[in-house]
């Protein structure tokens, strides 16, 4: 939603504006002192859950997506960004429960997993984050990459799924500024936040 001054939050609320367009659309976000006055947004319902993404959290999601009974689900997957270091294993869980339930679900994969990196824990991480992944792309009925690079990575993590990975950019929220040489970083940082 707006006000979040993060990548993935502001490119949510871009295609949320551009889908309002033309559909209904309501955004279930975890609550943060950072939504402030965003939850009174037009066009755009915006509904918060608990930040904990627990059983809680869970709970509350499928209420809202059963009140709601939205055409399509749009899950918009970064393993941080629901906590626990992106192990999640409810939130998979969570997918696959309203799959059966027949919601249609499609995944914006932002990222996959964390770097595998050099040590033993970024590999561990990186390992957990992609299977729990796996897991989230068998709810999908479509997987979205924001980057090329990033689709062909899904395309090879799951396979059996390459048909149903599609790349869709996303166009950067950050204005452009030209700026001379000799103009100093922090005023052009005050002056466009």
């Amino acid at each position: 939603p707006p006000s979040v001054y993060d990548a993935v939050g502001d490119a949510c609320w871009q295609l949320a504006l551009e889908l309002s367009r033309e559909n209904q659309v309501t955004l279930l976000v975890s609550s943060s002192d950072r939504l402030g006055s965003a939850a009174v947004t037009e066009p755009v319902t915006i509904c918060t859950v608990s930040n904990d993404w627990g059983v809680r959290t869970l709970k509350e999601v499928t209420r809202h997506v059963r009140k709601l009974k939205p055409d399509v689900l749009l899950v918009h997957f970064v393993p941080q960004l629901y906590g626990w270091n992106g192990a999640k294993p409810g939130l998979a869980v969570l997918l696959h429960i309203l799959k059966r339930q027949g919601c249609k679900i499609i995944t914006v994969a932002h990222e996959v997993s964390a770097p595998f990196g050099p040590s033993p824990k970024l590999m561990a991480w990186a390992t957990i984050h992609s299977l729990l992944f796996w897991i989230i792309a068998a709810a999908s009925r479509q997987i979205v990459a924001t980057t090329a690079m990033r689709c062909a990575m899904v395309r090879r993590l799951v396979s059996w799924r390459r048909g149903d990975c599609c790349h869709i950019p996303i166009g950067s929220t950050i204005p452009v500024v030209t700026a001379e040489p000799i103009q100093d970083r922090e005023e052009l940082s005050r002056e466009y936040g």
